[in-house]
């Protein structure tokens, strides 16, 4: 009796086609191409970087106003700005993070809840006394535009 004759091979393309069903293509389009739908966009994923997590006494973040071209039709565009992202671990010491997130830093030293509330509450009660004091100032200067009634001399046509 021949041990081959008996033994059942199984090659690798039966493995893999046992209970292997198709799935429908998607219908053809005049051209012979595919009738796809479109792939759901991505979700844009953005790491925060530590220095703003913590958010730590050594990070700071200023909005600044830039110059730019205005629009060609003469119309006022939107003020141009820049946002600026800097360290400073030590006094002398400046880092730009414009663009580049920190994952672990030696001079991390996050603040407490109870210090960014103090300092909020110190920057709203300023505006509320600046906005106070600018408006009993404006209030107090004299309006300087000219009338155009009483202008001088008028012109006389030649």
């Amino acid at each position: 009796m021949d041990i081959k004759s008996k033994a059942r091979t199984i090659t690798s393309g039966d493995r893999i086609i046992d209970g292997f069903t198709p799935s429908p293509l998607p219908p053809i389009a005049p051209d012979g191409g595919l009738v796809l739908s479109p792939a759901a966009p991505l979700p844009v994923v953005r790491t925060v970087s530590l220095c703003e997590r913590g958010p730590c006494r050594h990070y700071w973040r200023a909005v600044s106003s830039i110059e730019s071209a205005e629009p060609l039709d003469g119309s006022l565009g939107p003020e141009a700005r820049q946002e600026l992202h800097t360290c400073l671990p030590a006094p002398g010491i400046e880092m730009e993070l414009n663009g580049v997130d920190i994952y672990s830093c030696s001079r991390w030293d996050p603040e407490e809840p109870a210090e960014v509330a103090a300092r909020e509450a110190r920057r709203q009660a300023f505006w509320a006394t600046h906005d106070a004091e600018v408006a009993a100032l404006v209030a107090t200067v004299p309006d300087e535009t000219p009338d155009p009634t009483e202008a001088g001399e008028e012109e006389t046509p030649l």
